[in-house]
């Protein structure tokens, strides 16, 4: 079975009618469960999910870029248009 690792990031709503957030999703060179990622060490992989809680049973939308800054590897997401996607959406603003 594969394990994943589960992480805390905060979001913000980009653009409401497009249900897009953003945020860090990875701080770089900040110790976290023991861990700690190198500046620049991180990629995304193109089938990436934003998931609920960080429950890999339910995505509630799809990852659909990444960037370097400064502070971290922050992405951007669509959050589906589902009931626990519009639940995100709204716990979010």
């Amino acid at each position: 079975m594969e394990q994943f690792e589960t992480r805390e990031m905060e979001f913000r709503v980009v653009d409401k009618s497009k249900r897009e957030v953003a945020g860090i999703a990875v701080p770089y060179e900040t110790l976290e469960n023991g861990e700690m990622f190198a500046r620049d060490s991180v990629t995304l992989d193109p089938e990436a999910k934003l998931m609920w809680q960080h429950d890999q049973k339910e995505p509630i939308g799809k990852i659909t870029e990444g960037r370097h800054t400064p502070d971290g590897f922050e992405i951007r997401a669509t959050i589906s248009e589902t009931s626990r996607g519009l639940d995100a959406i709204t716990l979010l603003e």
